[in-house]
Formats: structure tokens, C-alpha cells, sequence
């Protein structure tokens, strides 16, 4: 009972209660200020690159949600899952207030790390990050728009198996590439 409690502390220690509860996670707010939070960082990273007289290189990440079985997901893109979990949301299948009243933290992790929660907030921080990018002119390695096809690649909500690993690096090799032949002679580094 002692580990359980120690657990439940733990878990309320680090998955703290959001302050609007479900509905503010949920909340398009909240993912814009993932999105202001997570650009802030990725201009610090940049910043701190060009300090360091490397090239940055922004590369974009495939997810899933998990409303799709993996065998189904090969030739689902990224865009038509995020408009399934839209219209589920719509629907109210899914969002605030579907997993439980449990203020028990591990009831609260896991309506922080809904998978359709997080695939909304990252199409919304994907598009922001390549707009950021561009406008910077910093070239992007698209391994999200790579895997599209290949979706059933993905091991878990965000991990990848060897091969969708290889199409990705393949994605970056290309993007480099073109940058290195790009640059003329006498401005190699």
C-alpha cells in the first residue's frame, strides 16, 4: 500500500492539475501556448547553433494517435487522421471529460498523454514550425510528409521501426545535400 502511495505522490508531483482541468488541455489556447513555448525553445536551439558556427536544420516528427489499428494505418496520411480526431472531437467521442472524474494523478497522466489530444496540438505546432522556418530561411527535412504512406512504420504513437528510420534518414541526407551542393566553393566550411 506504502508503494502506492509513494507512487500516487509521484505521479502528483510531476502530472500536476491542470488548472482548467480537461477542458483547458483540450483547449485551443493551451496548444497555442505549446506552440509559443516550443518556438521559443526551437529560436534558442537555432540561436545557439549559429553561435556555434553549425547550420541548423529543422526536421519535422510523424505521430499517431492511436484511434487507427496499425495494420489500418498504411496509406492513412498524418492529414486524414488529424480530420478523423477532429470529427470525433466534434462528435464528442472524444475530448474533455471522457476519461473519468478521477482527480487520481494516474487518471490525470493519462488524459495528459491522450494521443488524439496530442496529434491536434502537434499538427497545429508542425505547420507553425515549418511557417517559423521558412521565414528564416532554415531548410526543413519534412519526415513527417516522408512517412506519410508509411505510417504503419510508426512502433508506438511516436517511435519508429527500422525501416520508417531509414526513410527518414534518407529524408534528412537529401535535405543536406542539397544545401552542401548548393553553397558555393569559397563559402565551404
Amino acid at each position: 500500500m506504502r508503494a502506492h502511495s509513494v507512487l500516487g505522490e509521484f505521479l502528483t508531483a510531476i502530472v500536476p492539475a491542470a488548472p482548467g482541468g480537461d477542458a483547458e488541455i483540450w483547449s485551443p489556447r493551451f496548444a497555442e501556448r505549446r506552440t509559443r513555448e516550443f518556438l521559443e525553445n526551437l529560436e534558442a536551439i537555432a540561436d545557439a547553433t549559429r553561435e556555434a558556427g553549425a547550420r541548423f536544420l529543422v526536421i519535422t516528427q510523424q505521430i499517431k494517435s492511436r484511434t487507427i489499428e496499425p495494420q489500418a494505418l498504411r496509406g492513412v496520411t498524418y492529414a486524414e487522421e488529424v480530420e478523423r480526431v477532429r470529427a470525433s472531437l466534434v462528435a464528442g467521442e472524444i475530448g474533455p471529460g471522457k476519461h473519468g472524474p478521477s482527480l487520481d494523478a494516474g487518471a490525470r497522466l493519462a488524459r495528459i498523454l491522450d494521443t488524439s489530444r496530442i496529434l491536434l496540438i502537434h499538427d497545429r505546432l508542425v505547420a507553425e514550425e515549418i511557417r517559423w522556418a521558412k521565414e528564416r530561411g532554415i531548410p526543413v527535412a519534412d519526415a513527417r510528409a516522408a512517412l506519410d504512406q508509411r505510417r504503419d512504420l510508426l512502433s508506438s504513437w511516436v517511435h519508429l521501426l527500422p525501416e520508417a528510420n531509414e526513410i527518414v534518414a534518407e529524408t534528412v541526407a537529401d535535405v543536406i545535400l542539397s544545401q552542401t551542393s548548393s553553397r558555393a566553393p569559397d563559402d565551404a566550411t
